[in-house]
């Protein structure tokens, strides 16, 4: 049995069971999301990806025509098949029926490599990625850009990380985590391995690092792993995996 086959089963188990003692999947302990400062336009770029059949992830607008979510989250187990593009609307800095800007997909690319088992899981969580290219630019909205450095530039022991989603608990509302970290890498550092809690509805939402010219998306949120007792979050590493053409 490989090494990828056992993280996917390791997956599988966490997604059976990972509730805290609050009851939601995914946070664990005591619960760190907060609600955003609904005047807070650095965040404005993190929005809500609807589907046409009425569910949801996240996603965070990288560029200006660009938007970077999960694989999964736009992948339609029951058909077989991706989303049709023009059944996904990213509405960026979603608030209670309200957004920042809006628009419409107009393509959806993914790993070459992306394949997805019976139950619409990717069956290579370092796969799990996707982006959007809007059919217009939102060009009202301030993008988040990618983290384009690597790792090595980092002092990762005492990195501190954020993340912002919508979690299916608080449908209408961004939620993020202030203050949570990397807590290892895994195949050569593609999948990151963090504490910021996470939920359904939160698939697709970045994974943030603090740089002097101000955040910048790191990873993107797939799914859970199991890590001896504990089940934590795995988000997929951006720059130097995903090509560089679609981040901009």
């Amino acid at each position: 049995m490989g090494p990828r086959l056992l993280l996917f089963l390791a997956l599988l188990v966490a997604a059976a069971d990972a509730r805290g003692a609050n009851g939601i999947f995914g946070v664990l302990g005591e619960d760190d999301r907060r609600v955003l400062d609904a005047g807070d336009a650095r965040w404005f770029a993190v929005g809500r990806i609807e589907r046409r059949d009425g569910n949801f992830c996240t996603g965070v607008l990288i560029a200006s025509a660009r938007v970077l979510t999960a694989a999964h989250c736009v992948w339609d187990a029951a058909a077989g098949r991706f989303v049709f593009p023009f059944d996904l609307h990213f509405l960026a800095g979603y608030r209670r029926g309200r957004h920042m800007g809006r628009a419409v997909a107009a393509e959806v690319v993914t790993s070459p490599e992306l394949r997805f088992d019976a139950r619409g899981r990717p069956t290579r969580v370092e796969d799990d990625w996707a982006v959007l290219r809007l059919a217009r630019p939102i060009v009202e909205i301030t993008p988040l850009p990618v983290f384009d450095e690597g790792l090595e530039a980092l002092r990762l022991r005492d990195l501190v990380l954020t993340r912002i989603g919508y979690s299916r608990d608080r449908p209408h509302l961004p939620m993020r985590v202030r203050r949570c970290h990397l807590l290892a890498r895994a195949f050569g550092g593609v999948l990151l391995v963090h504490d910021c809690d996470a939920t359904y509805g939160d698939s697709g939402s970045p994974l943030l690092v603090r740089t002097p010219s101000g955040y910048r998306v790191l990873g993107v949120q797939s799914a859970l792993m199991e890590l001896g007792p504990r089940r934590l979050p795995v988000a997929v590493l951006v720059h130097g995996h995903i090509p560089e053409k679609l981040l901009h």
